[in-house]
This record gives C-alpha cells, structure tokens and sequence, in this order.
C-alpha cells in the first residue's frame, strides 16, 4: 500500500476540526499583524505629524445619508475578513 493510499484510509471517515493547517499559522498571523501594523503606524503618523491632511469626501458621500442600520454590517465586514484569515489560508 502506497503512502497516499494510507493517509487517504486513514482521514477519509474523520472530520478535521481545524479550520488552519499547522504549517499556515506562523504566515497567516503574520500576515494579520502586518496589517495591524500599518494601520498602527498610519496612525501614528496622522496623529504626530505635522503634514497636511486631506478630507476626500466627494459630492456623493453628501448625498448618500447615514443610516444607524448598517454599522452591523460594516463591523461584520472585519469579523469575515479576519475568519478568512484563519479559515482560506
């Protein structure tokens, strides 16, 4: 019996509860805390620098009103963006 055909014996009836292999953890974590970094470090340099910014809101972003009922789904987006992290690497 051939090495593949064991492995295959032997994960075909059970269910794997991992949603990340063992060998993406290390790159997928840093992944994230790369973002996190920049996002940290764009930050900090809006905060502490003395460069001018900019307000890019256009004549759209005035028509379209606010509406209370979608920061659900705005904060969802971040929950499904970091499960994709974990779960699609």
């Amino acid at each position: 019996m051939t090495v593949i055909k064991e492995i295959e014996k032997n994960t075909k009836n059970k269910k794997s509860l991992k949603c990340i292999p063992i060998y993406a953890i290390i790159p997928t974590l840093l992944t994230y805390g790369g973002h996190f970094l920049v996002y940290a470090f764009t930050l900090w340099i809006n905060t502490f620098s003395s460069m001018p910014k900019y307000d890019l809101t256009t004549a759209l972003d005035k028509i379209v009103p606010f509406r209370a009922e979608w920061i659900l789904v705005y904060i969802s987006c971040y929950a499904v963006w970091l499960i994709g992290f974990f779960c699609y690497s």
